[in-house]
């Protein structure tokens, strides 16, 4: 597959990203949209969205599958290896890719805790080999929103080897096109009063474990850090829970304004739709450069500057968010120096405080 593509730009200053999106993502599945809050107060220039996908790559413990649009599959070996010789598959004819910053085209999606068995030795008491470890999109319709200029470009993908692809792309972007001049938010309420969100209906979380055994797991942890045999150990908890009434993009919109993030996304797939807002990048590949930013030490933040100015110097003072901070700086280091050339890695921030 070679895949060829063409962009129509807008201006759209009468509308947000989220607004965009709604329109869009009636048009096929499966759909995302990525957008940034920078310290938590300003928006980030660029938002990322998209419908429709050219092709869907899951992987699995027993190996990796390659679908095609229109139902034709390929498979290749377990591991995200695999992604390599994919992306040779998806590749875009270099006369028609759209050079914008960031992100181009590609593929779009998740990678699962469990995928670090595909880097690292570690043991699985329980294994699924049904579970999916990754799941990426190559998005059929690419939506980029220029935050600051205020300008929507318009990209639509197609595969050359159809002999009409050309009339497609150019009929997909005609709808598009129509979507967006829509007023129509499909189940995205316009306006609210401010304060005039109802309360969520109480729902009823179940966890995965129970009290006593998480807090079992907890002794054991300080009693091993103790001993020496590890300096460092994540507990977690899976939480579940049924009846909940909202729809999922309602559910996005709530989380984006109660918690603003620099990473926020919305991954919708027929099966299943992920959700979340993050502070941290886990890590970040910009041409030849690779870079990681842990983050360790928070406070709440305070209802004046004073209050806050107070926060920060008592998380700055104490020796454990200092201790927690300096071990993630060696380990991002660490992880860097597997992959990075000698001497090359550099720390140009340490204690740097976010809000």
């Amino acid at each position: 597959m070679r895949l060829i593509s063409k962009t129509r730009r807008y201006r759209m200053d009468c509308d947000t990203a989220l607004s965009i999106f709604a329109r869009i993502r009636s048009l096929s599945s499966p759909s995302f949209l990525l957008e940034s809050a920078e310290g938590g107060e300003n928006w980030a220039r660029f938002s990322f969205m998209g419908t429709g996908a050219v092709a869907t790559v899951e992987g699995r413990a027993d190996g990796v599958t390659l679908t095609f649009a229109g139902g034709e599959t390929a498979h290749y070996p377990p591991g995200m290896r695999s992604l390599r010789d994919i992306l040779n598959v998806l590749r875009t004819d270099p006369q028609q890719a759209w050079t914008a910053r960031r992100f181009p085209g590609g593929l779009v999606g998740y990678v699962a805790y469990d995928a670090v068995r595909d880097f690292e030795s570690v043991p699985d008491s329980d294994p699924d080999p049904s579970a999916r470890l990754f799941r990426f999109l190559a998005p059929e319709v690419l939506c980029r929103v220029d935050n600051f200029r205020q300008q929507v470009g318009l990209t639509v993908f197609g595969d050359s080897h159809n002999d009409d692809a050309e009339a497609r792309i150019d009929a997909r972007l005609d709808e598009v096109e129509g979507l967006l001049m829509s007023s129509d938010l499909g189940e995205v309420v316009r306006c609210r009063p401010e304060g005039g969100v109802p309360e969520p209906s109480p729902i009823s979380l179940t966890s995965n474990c129970s009290r006593q055994v998480y807090e079992d797991a907890v002794r054991k942890a300080k009693e091993y850090i103790k001993a020496g045999d590890i300096f460092q150990v994540v507990l977690s908890q899976r939480f579940s829970a049924t009846g909940v009434a909202h729809p999922p993009l309602e559910i996005y919109r709530r989380l984006r304004a109660e918690n603003p993030s620099p990473y926020m996304f919305f991954f919708e797939f027929p099966d299943e739709t992920l959700i979340g807002a993050s502070p941290e990048v886990m890590v970040r590949l910009n041409g030849a450069t690779a870079e990681v930013r842990p983050i360790a030490g928070t406070r709440p933040r305070g209802a004046t500057l004073e209050a806050d100015l107070e926060l920060e110097r008592d998380m700055r003072d104490d020796p454990k968010e200092v201790s927690e901070h300096i071990m993630l700086l060696d380990l991002g280091r660490n992880d860097l120096g597997r992959v990075c050339q000698i001497g090359s890695i550099d720390i140009p921030e340490q204690m740097v405080t976010e809000r």
